[in-house]
């Protein structure tokens, strides 16, 4: 059901040749099957939105996440499923450029803007040894 990109991420993920930090990548493996499994002979797409904090490339967590998605992304290239990551604000700007005579989105997205948009976060400290 995982063919080229998919299923090298696969092989990688269960070798534990790679194991990112950040990115869920079972979780998209898992999304991946289900789109194969489901829609087989059909063209997928799996659309993978996440959440950065607006100071998010001070974030080491934040900057490891986007080296492990682009990292994905270069493995599956053109794989079936198409992934396409993008965080919520690339998700947003997409949406404002919508014209409005299509649908009217420029409220809903000044709306959710104002309570997510401007969110900072602090960087964590390193874990403690165990």
């Amino acid at each position: 059901l995982l063919q080229d990109g998919w299923l090298e991420a696969f092989q990688a993920s269960l070798t534990g040749a790679w194991k990112p930090q950040h990115l869920g990548l079972e979780q998209l493996l898992k999304h991946a099957l289900a789109l194969n499994s489901h829609a087989a002979g059909r063209v997928t797409h799996l659309v993978y939105v996440y959440w950065e904090p607006a100071n998010g490339s001070k974030i080491p967590e934040v900057t490891t996440h986007r080296a492990e998605v682009a990292e994905l992304a270069r493995t599956i290239e053109d794989a079936q499923p198409h992934l396409h990551p993008l965080s919520y604000e690339e998700m947003l700007d997409e949406w404002i450029s919508i014209p409005d005579d299509i649908i009217r989105p420029a409220d809903h997205v000044n709306c959710l803007r104002a309570r997510y948009g401007n969110v900072k976060v602090a960087p964590t400290l390193a874990a403690p040894a165990l």
